[in-house]
């Protein structure tokens, strides 16, 4: 014996259900994209701090340079012993900037690596590629993909049928059952 109940309240919460199947895949969507932005910008924070680095590689280079110099001068008579000092004073504050951006490049580095790998240790290369701009869509077409894959939008819309639907069911409840 095959003994079955249909209500229009079942119908209604499986139609809630659903709906919230619905909301819920949108909602991971959103957080999959958060978590691609989270790494998109820690990929940039290092390549940035890449940058850093290499200049004050660079800028600590020009101060070695100028404190020779000034050295030199200083054993011709050129100049005086307060530009040598100055010039040995620039180069240890360049050896501090050095140290401070290869720090944050360690840190930036870190931090993506924690994001990509279950091993932080894991080493890793990134490509330094901002200097290659991207191609940039039309207005038009930026505000179409938006309307269409806009994942908050789209959680937005399953909520409310979620609710229509918890609605429905309380509605149904009042309705006689069939057996």
């Amino acid at each position: 014996v095959v003994h079955e109940e249909l209500s229009f309240a079942k119908r209604a919460g499986y139609l809630q259900t659903v709906a919230a199947e619905s909301a819920a895949f949108a909602k991971q969507e959103i957080a999959a994209r958060g978590l691609v932005a989270t790494v998109t910008s820690s990929y940039y924070a290092l390549v940035l701090a890449d940058r850093k680095s290499a200049n004050a590689r660079k800028t600590l280079t020009e101060a070695e340079e100028f404190a020779t110099l000034t050295s030199r001068q200083e054993q011709g008579g050129e100049v005086a012993r307060a530009d040598v000092v100055k010039a040995q004073l620039t180069v240890e504050q360049r050896r501090r900037d050095l140290q401070d951006a290869e720090l944050a490049g360690e840190k930036a580095r870190i931090t993506l690596a924690i994001l990509l790998f279950p091993d932080y240790t894991t080493p890793f290369r990134i490509v330094d590629d901002l200097d290659r701009p991207p191609d940039l869509a039309t207005l038009p077409e930026v505000r179409a993909l938006a309307a269409r894959n806009n994942p908050t939008i789209r959680a937005a819309q399953a909520t409310l049928r979620q609710e229509d639907y918890s609605v429905a069911s309380a509605r149904a409840e009042y309705l006689p059952t069939l057996s």
